[in-house]
Parts: C-alpha cells; structure tokens; sequence
C-alpha cells in the first residue's frame, strides 16, 4: 500500500525483495525526511499514519528484529524496503485473505468519485475537509493489511485537528530517534567488518541489534508518551466509551508476550544453531587429524614395508652370491675328493710297490750276503789252490769260477742298481705321504667349511623365514587397519548426513514451527510437540556424538596397535 503526500491513496502490488537492517533504517529516515517537507494540510492525516506507525514500532520494539514497519508506513516519495525475513517478523507473514478485495477497492475508488464530484459545487474549505475524511475512512479500509486490532482502534480514536506544532516536534523525535540508530550502526559497522571469523561477527551484529533495540525501544516510548500527552483528552473520553479496550490490551500483551516468545525462541534456536556449528567444526577437526594421523602411520608403514621389502631383497642377493660361491666351492671339493681319491689310490699302489720292493730288496741281501760268503769261500779256495802247485787239472775250474764270480759280480752291481732305485722309491713315497698330510688337512679344513657354511644359509633361510612371515603379518594387518580406517570413514559420512538430515529436519521444524506461531497464538500443544520433537532430534544428535566418540576411541585403540606391531617389526629387523 503507498500513501501520497497530495491527498490521495493508491494500492500497489508490492513485489519482495530481500531486505536489510540498514535498507529498513534508510526506508525509515527517507520516509521521515518526505514527511518533514509535506504540505502543511496533511497534518491530519499524517497524524493518522504517525500513530499507526507508533503503534507498529512499540510492538516491533519488543520482537527480535526491531526494524520491520508495516507496509501502510511507506510513502510515495520514498525508497521502498521490504520488511524482514519471516522467521525475524511475524507481521509480514499476513494472510492473503486479510488483503482488499476488489469490492472493497471497488467501493474505496467510488467514495472517492463521489467526494470528487461533491468538492466541485462546495467551497475550499468544505471540499479539503470532505477530501481529510475521506482519505481517513479510505486508510481505515486499505489498513486491513496490517493484522493489528490495537491499529484498527487507535486509528479510530486520534484527534482530527493536530496543531502543526506538535506534529513539527513528533517529526523531529522521530529523525532524531533514527539519525541516532543511524548513528549507532555506522559506530558498529567497523568492528563487524574487522571480525576474525563468522561467530565473532554475528556476535557483535547480535549485540548491535540489542543496543539498536533497545535505542529505538527507548525513543519510541519518549515518543508515544508525547503522543499520549497530546491525544490524552480525546483518547480518554474515547476509552470510556469504547466496550473492548480490556480486550485490545490483552490482545497487546498478549502480542508482546508472543513476540517476547518468539525472540526467545530464536536466540535459543540461534545459541543452539552456534553450538552445532562448533560441534560439527570440532568433530570435523577432530576427524580430519585422526585422518591425517592415520595417513601419517600407513606411510610410515608402507615405509617400513618397503625398507623391508628392498632389505630382503639385499639379502636374498646376497644369499644367492654365497649360494653361487658355495657352489663353486663345492665343485672345487667335488674335484678335489676325485684328485685325492685318485692319488690315495696310486698311494696305495706306491705302499704296495714298496712293500714289494723291500720284500725283494731284503731277499736280494740275503741272495748278496749268501753270494758274498760263496765269493770269500771261494776266494779262500782259489787261494789254497794258488798254494798248491800248478796242475794242468786246475785250469779248467778255475776258469768256472772266473765265470761264476763275475756273474756274482754283474749280480751285485743289478742290486747296487735296485736299492738305489729302492732308495729314490722311499724319498718319493715320504714326498708322497707328505703331499697327502697336507692334502688331508685341506680336506678336513674344507670339510669344516662346508659344514659352516651349510649351517650359516639354514639360519639365513630361518631368517628369511621369519622377514617373510612378518611382512605378510604387517601386510594383513595394513589391509585391515585400511579396511577398518575405510569403515570408519563411511560410518563417518554416514554420521555426517545423519548430522545434516538433523539438521534440515531442525530447520524444517523450525519453519513450521514460525508458521504455526504466524498462524494462532493459541496453538501452544503443537509447539509444545515440535519442540518435544527438537529435544528427540537433539537428543539423537547427542547420540550420534556419543558413537563418533566410540568411534574415536577405536580409532586411538587401533593406532596403539600399530605402534605396537611398529614395534615389533623394529625389533624383529634389529
């Protein structure tokens, strides 16, 4: 609805935009600056409209907000400001079946015909005073949008002839009451927008809204005891007359304690909504530190692993090198036994030619000592027969024993030939058994290193064994710790969407629960059910925090764990 400062009032379909604290001040200063330079024979009529605006305010004074007008404040000369969001106003949520019908505008456009055709033949003075009521009875029509019975009467009841001024000086409180609100805004506007965070802001925007609050609160009493002063006389013989003043002041009170309500309402729904924010911010942090812990343990694990890894395959490199040169020595004393085998086995043959060597030497010297005794028996002979004189007869045997001496003598020197043969035998056996002492001895000292050497790779292998064992050990308790860490990750998630379902159903309730407020007064059962229901809901997310503490308490029992088995595995490769 829009008033014009010429007299005359026209309905406009207003299309929503979403306002602002400072755009509803703006609104309110603009308004009072036109009225300031009105024509001075609307003094009636804003009389009227400052009333109802009073009115307005005294009663917004007392809900959260404390900036939203009705929407017959607003004049033609101003900048429109649409009011407040519906859960901070409950006069803007009017129902749509309050608004003028086209009957009535029907009827309000042919009052006005009818008083325009009457002003042509009446003189000036008749035709403005005709023209003030019936712009008062149009205005007491149109002002069906504002769903304020207290509205409704007082426009009823105000003084027709208002001095200009007592309408100058209420023109006056009420820029002084905005440049002072405006005044506190610009002072708070500073350390809102070097706030640290978000809840920093809000808070001081939330003590900025009290202080303004309570300002305008302030003001507006100073000027409806003013208008009280000046309307007194004719209110009070009004008062009397009128049957259901006790009904509008409780339907007052009842409004203020409404609004009261409301304000409470959502300063607890805020303080809750802050609390949550908090809650969901830490649990998150919390989260997010646990997930980079567990992140931090797996690398470190899959460092050890791979250290692990890469220090088995070092080891098994080596093994095989060993293995390789083990080999090598075993074939070296594979043909080693074959050269002993063979040189035993000619040792044995050397033994056995010895032995028959001194078998034949010893029957060789006996053979020599018996021919020595037959050479010195003959020799004795030979000389006995040289004694005797020389016979013809003797020739003949001498000359068979010329003949078997120097046989006996080819003989020993075949024996002087054999023992010195005999003799290098001996020195090359003595070289031999000497060859074969040290051969043994390399032998046993090869056999012992065999022997080392196979008992070393089966305790290589044991170790190996155990590296392998342990490793796949750790690797299936990192497949379970990230099988556990992916479960715990979408019981988180599925927490979170629990927490954000909550929390739309939160929200969800709480519009129902505004619009069952705009709705009745009287319907205290059902905020009663919702609110039973927002305590379930609470309650709920109480629990869900219950199980992500349980969760986080699992997840410090599963990093034990792993500091543990960490542990282990260090003492298992130390």
């Amino acid at each position: 609805m829009c008033i014009c400062a010429s007299g005359s009032i026209m309905s406009t379909n207003m299309r929503y935009v979403r306002p602002t604290r400072a755009s509803n001040l703006r609104a309110l200063a603009n308004n009072s600056r036109v009225s300031l330079t009105s024509d001075p024979f609307d003094c009636s009529l804003y009389a009227n409209i400052m009333q109802a605006a009073s009115n307005e305010l005294t009663a917004r004074s007392q809900s959260p907000s404390g900036f939203s007008l009705s929407r017959s404040v607003y004049t033609a000369h101003t900048v429109y400001s649409m009011p407040t969001e519906g859960r901070f106003s409950a006069s803007y949520f009017v129902s749509l079946h309050e608004q003028p019908t086209k009957a009535e505008r029907s009827v309000s456009k042919s009052r006005t015909n009818s008083s325009a055709a009457k002003s042509r033949a009446l003189p000036k003075a008749q035709v403005r005073s005709v023209g003030t009521q019936s712009l008062q009875t149009e205005s007491i029509v149109e002002s069906k949008l504002v769903t304020n019975d207290d509205t409704k009467s007082a426009s009823s009841r105000l003084a027709h002839n208002l001095p200009n001024e007592c309408v100058q000086d209420l023109k006056a409180r009420c820029q002084a009451a905005v440049d002072s609100g405006f005044m506190m805004l610009y002072d708070h506007l500073e350390p809102i927008q070097l706030a640290k965070d978000e809840f920093e802001a809000c808070h001081r925007k939330e003590q900025l809204k009290v202080k303004l609050k309570e300002l305008l609160s302030r003001n507006m009493e100073r000027i409806v005891e003013s208008i009280d002063e000046v309307c007194g006389t004719a209110g009070a013989g009004e008062q009397k007359a009128s049957p259901n003043s006790h009904l509008y002041s409780d339907i007052g009170r009842l409004r203020r304690l409404k609004q009261h309500m409301e304000g409470r309402f959502l300063q607890l729904n805020k303080n809750h909504i802050e609390q949550m924010n908090r809650l969901r911010a830490d649990l998150e942090g919390k989260l997010l530190a646990g997930e980079r812990h567990w992140q931090q343990t797996l690398g470190e694990l899959q460092e050890r692993l791979r250290h692990s890894e890469t220090h088995s395959e070092e080891t098994s490199c080596q093994l095989a090198m060993q293995n390789a040169a083990l080999t090598a020595k075993d074939s070296a004393i594979e043909s080693a036994k074959a050269n002993m085998d063979k040189l035993s086995s000619r040792n044995m043959e050397l033994k056995q030619l010895v032995k028959e060597s001194d078998a034949a030497l010893l029957s060789i010297r006996q053979e020599l000592e018996r021919n020595r005794e037959h050479i010195a028996c003959l020799e004795g002979q030979l000389n006995e027969l040289k004694q005797r004189p020389a016979a013809v007869d003797i020739l003949p045997v001498v000359q068979e024993k010329d003949q078997i001496i120097s046989e006996l003598k080819l003989k020993i020197e075949e024996l002087l030939l054999l023992k010195d043969v005999h003799h290098d035998q001996e020195q090359t056996n003595l070289k031999l058994c000497a060859k074969n002492d040290e051969l043994d001895a390399k032998i046993s000292e090869l056999q012992a290193k065999l022997n080392s050497t196979k008992a070393q790779p089966n305790d290589k292998d044991q170790k190996d064994e155990q590296l392998h064992l342990d490793q796949e050990f750790l690797r299936q308790e990192l497949f379970c710790f990230q099988a556990l860490v992916i479960k715990l990750r979408e019981q988180a998630s599925r927490y979170s969407e629990v927490v954000t379902t909550c929390t739309h159903e939160i929200t969800e309730l709480k519009k129902t629960i505004d619009q069952r407020y705009l709705e009745s007064v009287g319907k205290d059962t059902q905020i009663k059910l919702l609110s039973n229901q927002l305590r379930a809901k609470e309650e709920q997310v109480g629990q869900l925090f219950e199980k992500l503490n349980c969760q986080q308490e699992k997840l410090m029992r599963l990093e034990e764990c792993v500091k543990l088995s960490a542990g282990n595995t260090e003492r298992h490769h130390q």
